[in-house]
């Protein structure tokens, strides 16, 4: 009895280790390096999904931290497709597979049982900028202002990277940079504020080194892993009274403010309201010299009273006198051709050319009609919100002059209407991104008109490529056209004639006619090549 107890005890044994289930793999493991190749400890790591499921439903991001030897791994991952991201205090948030600042970085298609290992991530080291503003007044510590070169319509331009407000020591400090070129401004808490004080002279913007010009600021070169410190000093500046008053003003308790803003190119341009009173004046106190435009609108009966004046101050100015007039109303149409005969909710926007200080939207009625108004006198382009899948903006009729490229309102022209039909029998490009080898492959693709047109944004098109390099473009104009494919582009370099015709060769010429869907397959520009 004893015996077969034993027996029995050992094939129970036996029977439990062969059904011990086998220790879970990973979907994606790997680890998180150094620029030296020195493993990062406690590096914060997320899986992004770049597309929805099967079912066309969003997924979830993942979330966890490297152990102390650099190493991760990733449990219960549904399949999909999906980016690597990793950050730390120090180094630069970093996508795995990215070769450029902006680049997307690598797709990783986790499949059902089948592990992703081995992934080495490198995070490289912050730039950092740092120093001391000096400034003098009660006012506040001013803002600072981190700039850099960026692409916005067609070209490059000073563009704002980062924003912060200094110690009330003055003291300072932007990191998470990438290495490269950055301009400095200060921007003085005064500036802003209108204060009517005596002090006949007031900080001004002042940009790194010490100037009073965005055009004369001097580049800060920050470099991986190092500190470079940017102090410098704010400006003073005279300062002068701006005072006038504006002119048929409607009876009764109306609210009329002016705008005073720096004609002068800049990211952070002078920019006050002033109320007007009773009596219809107004005034500015704290006015740097500088070229400026006065604004204001003033409402009443249907349609309000605009206006818009040069001044250019260099000692106080008293007397102004602003006379507003009849604001430009456009009124139109918007038509649909080859679909359904409205798009419910339509918006869209009258953007200034070049930019105002904002842009007019307006919601399309059911019958197609939509007015704006009052206008400042100027061109204007076109924005529209949501526009329908594979539609595009056909015509566009001010009275009897062409107006696709947008419409011009510098001269009064009341009884013409802007007529636009949008049509839903756009072409469509159905495409493939290769690499170097002709296979496959993760890339932008980007759909440039022939020749190009950077003022007529909505010609161009961009489609980030998805399994197996696909890509699409609809609602495309009819017409002649180029094809690129970029491995990583920079945002908005595509709209630059000179880049585009620096990697013509890489591209594909085609025509498309209307409803018509041609089929593509496009070689991709290397980084190396890009750069």
């Amino acid at each position: 009895m004893k015996f077969a107890n034993c027996v029995f005890a050992l094939v129970c044994t036996v029977g439990l280790h062969a059904q011990k289930a086998p220790e879970p793999k990973p979907d994606v493991a790997g680890i998180t390096l150094d620029s030296k190749g020195a493993p990062l400890r406690k590096t914060d790591l997320i899986l992004l999904p770049s597309a929805t499921n099967a079912a066309g439903e969003s997924m979830p991001s993942f979330n966890i931290i490297s152990a102390g030897d650099g190493r991760f791994e990733f449990y219960g991952i549904p399949p999909g497709r999906y980016r690597l991201v990793a950050d730390k205090a120090g180094y630069l948030r970093t996508r795995y597979g990215a070769k450029t600042p902006w680049g997307s970085g690598t797709v990783l298609t986790v499949r059902q049982g089948v592990p992703i290992a081995g992934l080495e991530i490198r995070l490289p080291e912050q730039a950092v900028i740092s120093g001391k503003v000096e400034y003098d007044g009660p006012a506040g510590a001013p803002t600072l202002a981190l700039l850099q070169e960026k692409y916005q319509d067609g070209r490059r331009q000073m563009s704002t990277v980062s924003m912060i407000n200094a110690e009330r020591t003055g003291e300072f400090l932007f990191n998470k940079l990438t290495p490269g070129r950055y301009y400095l401004a200060a921007r003085p808490a005064n500036v802003m504020a209108g204060d009517p004080g005596l002090d006949p002279e007031i900080n001004v913007t002042t940009y790194y080194p010490g100037k009073g010009d965005q055009s004369a600021a001097e580049a800060i070169v920050a470099k991986a892993g190092e500190s470079v410190n940017a102090s410098f000093s704010v400006l003073k500046s005279r300062c002068y009274r701006v005072s006038g008053s504006v002119g048929a003003l409607p009876p009764g308790d109306v609210r009329v403010t002016v705008t005073l803003r720096s004609a002068a190119a800049s990211v952070l341009p002078f920019n006050n309201t002033a109320p007007v009173g009773p009596d219809g004046t107004f005034q500015f106190h704290s006015v740097p010299a500088g070229a400026y435009t006065l604004m204001a609108t003033v409402p009443g009966g249907s349609t309000a009273a605009v206006v818009q004046q040069s001044i250019n101050v260099e000692a106080d100015m008293a007397g102004i006198f602003l006379k507003p007039e009849q604001g430009a109303v456009l009124q139109g149409t918007l038509k649909f051709e080859g679909g359904p005969g409205a798009a419910p909710g339509m918006r869209f926007a009258l953007r200034a050319v070049p930019p105002a200080i904002q842009s007019s939207v307006v919601q399309v009625a059911t019958d197609g009609s939509f007015k704006f108004g009052p206008l400042l006198p100027g061109r204007y382009s076109y924005q529209f919100m949501q526009l329908p899948q594979g539609a595009y903006l056909k015509s566009a009729m001010f009275g009897d002059k062409d107006a696709l490229s947008g419409v011009d309102l510098t001269e009064p022209a009341p009884e013409s209407r802007l007529a636009l039909v949008i049509s839903f029998l756009g072409a469509q490009i159905d495409g493939v991104i290769l690499d170097d080898q002709g296979r496959p492959a993760d890339g932008i693709a980007c759909l440039i008109p022939e020749p190009p047109q950077p003022q007529q944004a909505a010609l161009y098109q961009t489609a980030e490529a998805g399994e197996g390099g696909q890509f699409r473009f609809q609602g495309v104009r009819p017409g002649r056209y180029r094809v690129y494919a970029w491995e990583e582009m920079e945002p908005g370099s595509h709209l630059d004639p000179q880049v585009t015709a620096s990697r013509e060769a890489y591209s594909l010429a085609i025509e498309l006619g209307e409803n018509e869907t041609k089929k593509v397959s496009v070689k991709r520009i290397p980084v190396e090549t890009a750069r």
